[in-house]
């Protein structure tokens, strides 16, 4: 009976994520002309200023000829543009519903996987420009390769969803008591986002900086979603990676919304 009521109780928890992830992507861009394309101005500027930064002015080039260094930047660029606004929506999350948490037994842990699957949905949908692409100019990758790399995808996914959530659980619970957190995680994610190999292919790392890389998880995420989006299968390693830090992550996420679940409610 017990194992029953548990299994509903999820069921019940997940089935609220899903509502409030739809709900977050109807209101966002409520009331805009143009909607959900709003959501990918900001990526797109980015996107030509980094190109032309990187490729025009300091000349970057990739080692592979199979793809072109606008494919490479986007679909590492995109990736972490989505990661790096769900984690900053996570940071006040539980600040931003305390009228809600402290009025009702509201399950606060559901809240930031709302956030993170409403930002998991952008993030396909921004997938769609680079494979419609892909399949339809590229001389080694088709339409099949998308298909049959379905399994990269779904593991990329997975790994996402679980290292955002993970790090969302972490930094809104500490948000709560230390506000200024918020402004801190802004820094991190800018210093980050340089220690991932986003705008420059690992090749040209110098070998002694590499080790930086092979620390971080965000590589392997990224590596993992960017392997699918430019059709290379041949990343067991990096998907095995990817699975493996996110895991890690989200259990230690886990463990802080257990132990500070009546902490937080406490504070706001």
């Amino acid at each position: 009976m017990k194992v029953i009521l548990h299994k509903n109780a999820i069921i019940a928890k997940l089935a609220l994520c899903k509502s409030l992830a739809i709900r977050d992507v109807k209101v966002r861009y409520a009331g805009s002309s143009l909607g959900m394309l709003w959501n990918f101005v900001h990526p797109l500027v980015l996107f030509v200023t980094y190109y032309f930064i990187c490729a025009h002015i300091f000349k970057l080039k990739l080692q592979n000829p199979d793809y072109s260094y606008a494919e490479y930047l986007f679909s590492g660029l995109w990736p972490w543009i989505v990661f790096s606004e769900a984690i900053s929506r996570c940071c006040g999350i539980y600040v931003e519903n305390a009228q809600i948490i402290k009025k009702v037994m509201f399950p606060i842990e559901v809240l930031v996987p709302s956030v993170v699957f409403s930002h998991t949905f952008y993030l396909l949908f921004g997938f769609l420009p680079i494979i419609f692409y892909q399949g339809l100019t590229a001389e080694t990758v088709s339409f099949f390769n998308y298909i049959s790399g379905l399994w990269i995808l779904g593991f990329g996914l997975l790994a996402f969803i679980f290292i955002t959530i993970g790090l969302g659980w972490i930094v809104a619970a500490f948000t709560v008591f230390f506000r200024d957190l918020q402004q801190f995680v802004q820094v991190v994610l800018n210093l980050w986002f340089y220690a991932t190999p986003i705008l420059y292919p690992v090749e040209l790392v110098p070998t002694k900086f590499r080790t930086i890389l092979a620390c971080n998880p965000l590589s392997y995420i990224i590596g993992c979603l960017r392997c699918y989006l430019l059709g290379v299968h041949e990343c067991v390693g990096v998907v095995l990676g990817a699975i493996a830090v996110s895991l890690v992550v989200l259990v230690v996420g886990i463990s802080v919304v257990g132990k500070f679940d009546i902490h937080v409610r406490a504070s706001l």
